[in-house]
């Protein structure tokens, strides 16, 4: 009988660069903001590998080996959610925690692995850009290395005919079409969906046709269609990380709203 495939991780980098949403869980909530964004870390990254189921359950057992109380717990990944530290929008729909920092240390990690399973609904990167041995599931499938009984073979097969699906781009889905160096480049509705999804703090399609503007006006800076997916990726990350960042400036300025003393002077109420 085949040994089920391994899928998470003996160990993971610890970046010694603290990063400034990590500081901030740590202003916010002390020490326990970082322990605890570090133990789901860990979490993630020896289960699945790249992402961890998130239930009642999961948070209680999780409070309790770790000795943190469950509200504690709760808030701390309410305000990392928040920040961006795991994906809100994959935990509203399928209750998981993950990231695109967390998905690309995984598949670095498992570099020397001749095959690993992911689920493209859980994924926040291109299915385009990933190696050769990452091999496609869906979740809606039941063809998950670990759960599913079947032959290994057949799952290679099944996965390797997702993955084509996946960057297939039927004619009649095209949502606008941008400029390249070697022709022009298809953004399907599906293509569209998905990155709505990741960037969620912008107008995606509105910054596609920026995106189309900037490109036509300047060939110089236009890309080759390979090298495509990864530039609409950096442009729309900056342009998420800059709503976000305004967003929060803006709920930050109103929280320290100051009031004039002089001003309630005529009341005599500081008499």
């Amino acid at each position: 009988m085949a040994r089920p495939l391994k899928a998470g991780l003996d160990y993971f980098p610890h970046s010694c660069i603290s990063e400034q949403d990590i500081d901030l869980m740590q202003t916010e909530f002390g020490t326990a903001g970082y322990a605890v964004i570090y133990r789901l870390y860990e979490k993630i990254y020896a289960e699945k590998g790249y992402f961890c189921e998130w239930t009642n359950d999961a948070a209680l057992m999780f409070s309790h080996r770790n000795r943190v109380g469950i509200n504690t717990v709760s808030e701390i990944l309410k305000s990392a959610l928040r920040r961006g530290i795991f994906d809100n929008g994959l935990y509203s729909q399928y209750g998981i925690l993950t990231s695109r920092d967390i998905q690309e240390t995984y598949i670095e990690a498992t570099a020397k692995r001749k095959k690993i399973f992911l689920f493209k609904e859980y994924l926040l990167i291109s299915c385009t850009l990933l190696p050769d041995y990452v091999y496609i599931n869906s979740v809606n499938d039941g063809i998950n290395s670990v759960n599913s009984g079947k032959n290994p073979q057949s799952k290679v097969k099944e996965s390797k005919v997702n993955k084509s699906k996946v960057k297939r781009k039927p004619q009649s889905e095209h949502i606008i079409i941008l400029p390249c160096k070697s022709g022009d480049y298809a953004v399907t509705k599906e293509q569209l969906e998905q990155l709505r999804h990741i960037y969620n703090y912008i107008d995606v399609m509105q910054a596609l046709r920026k995106m189309y503007d900037f490109l036509k006006a300047h060939p110089e800076s236009q890309r080759t269609s390979d090298t495509m997916d990864n530039y609409i990726e950096m442009w729309l990350s900056d342009d998420n990380k800059k709503a976000l960042a305004e967003k929060e400036e803006a709920e930050k300025k109103k929280s320290n709203v100051s009031y004039d003393i002089s001003a309630f002077k005529k009341y005599d109420i500081f008499e």
